[in-house]
């Protein structure tokens, strides 16, 4: 039988399901602490299953949205437009999918962001939670951060 993959998002059970099924899974757009979050999640539930331990990461996939320019200034007034168009296209999950684990939105930036995604927001959501907060510090154009809520 050949390599099975599943295609899998928010839902941890879907990835432990995969896991115990001995199928990879293939995730799209995990921040880096959920990414390493549901790494996890495949890792103990396929070692439970099965008696082994696998490698961290062994039988996963993820989808990044990619673009390379010489510039982020370049990039953005080449790709922003076309690229937001995508991204708010497939918005129906809303802007949790950008988020770390425990971090949540206030219901005002969740239905702005549920409404339109932007550039600054999905900018800030792929870099750790450390240098998030860094950067949100200097931007006056993201949301703020109170506690685990932004």
């Amino acid at each position: 039988m050949p390599p099975m993959w599943q295609m899998v998002s928010e839902a941890h059970d879907a990835i432990r399901g995969a896991a115990a099924l001995d199928m990879g899974i293939v995730m799209w757009r995990p921040t880096i602490a959920e990414l390493k979050h549901r790494l996890q999640i495949y890792k103990d539930t396929h070692d439970a299953t099965f008696g082994t331990d696998i490698a961290i990461g062994a039988k996963t996939a993820v989808v990044r949205d990619t673009f390379i320019a010489d510039s982020e200034a370049e990039a953005r007034k080449i790709a922003e437009e076309p690229c937001l168009g995508a991204l708010n296209f497939a918005n129906w999950r809303g802007p949790r999918i950008y988020l770390d684990p425990g971090e949540t939105l206030s219901p005002e930036i969740n239905a702005t962001l549920t409404k339109t995604i932007t550039y600054d927001f999905v900018r800030l959501a792929r870099c750790s939670s450390a240098r998030r907060s860094r950067l949100k510090t200097r931007s006056s154009n993201s949301p703020r951060k109170q506690g685990s809520t932004i």
